[in-house]
């Protein structure tokens, strides 16, 4: 096998520490705009600079995210190519549905048709882009259940991998214990187990943000001569 390059490893710790910052704010902007309570607030919301700041960091997100899997794949394949591959592929594939959808979302969905709607005096018109706007916040939201589930394997596979490399046991612990929180979301909003949604609001921004901060200490040391 190749020599893993220094470098381009200090480079994906570079991008898991990037990734620290989107998963920040991703988690914490929604704090700074109410919830909307009804269709027109949530189309209302493209005026809202926190909320059109959000959908840009999360349209940037998937890059640094899919760069530090590079890195742990680089790092696990010496050990397990099989779990070093198996986790890069689910947050390949991850990562693309969230690049796409967050593409439609941002571009589509809210620079067209909800400033489409918002400036619309046509009845008609406005009904028609609300089924559009609503169509697609249907379709989106359950493409969720895919994006989770990859995320979910991809941790699973590169927690088992990381067993076999030296000096990374929290960062397994942390990618193990989002697994397990990713479980639990998908169970409270596809398994219908409402009682699990009170763990999810603190815990698992909090399990995310430091697991990708663990990672990119790990690939940092891994990268030094």
């Amino acid at each position: 096998m190749f020599d893993t390059d220094k470098s381009f490893l200090r480079f994906t710790a570079g991008c898991a520490f990037a990734a620290v910052a989107t998963t920040l704010l991703n988690t914490q902007l929604p704090r700074f705009y109410a919830s909307p309570s009804s269709f027109d607030e949530a189309v209302a919301l493209v005026n809202n600079r926190f909320y059109m700041a959000r959908q840009w960091v999360l349209l940037i997100h998937p890059f640094p995210t899919l760069l530090l899997a590079v890195g742990l794949f680089l790092v696990v394949k010496e050990k397990s190519y099989g779990f070093a591959v198996s986790g890069l592929l689910f947050t390949a594939l991850e990562k693309l549905l969230e690049f796409v959808g967050q593409t439609i979302q941002l571009f589509t969905v809210n620079l067209h048709w909800r400033m489409a709607y918002l400036s619309a005096t046509d009845s008609s018109e406005r009904a028609n882009l609300a089924l559009y706007i609503k169509g697609f916040t249907a379709v989106w939201n359950d493409c969720f259940f895919v994006l989770w589930v990859a995320y979910l394997l991809a941790a699973v596979f590169f927690g088992l991998g990381l067993r076999k490399v030296e000096g990374t046991r929290w960062t397994n612990v942390a990618l193990l214990i989002s697994a397990f929180f990713t479980f639990v979301m998908i169970m409270s909003d596809y398994g219908r187990q409402a009682w699990l949604q009170p763990l999810l609001p603190v815990f698992y921004p909090l399990v995310m943000v430091v697991s990708r901060l663990l990672i990119g200490v790990f690939l940092w040391r891994k990268s030094m001569p």
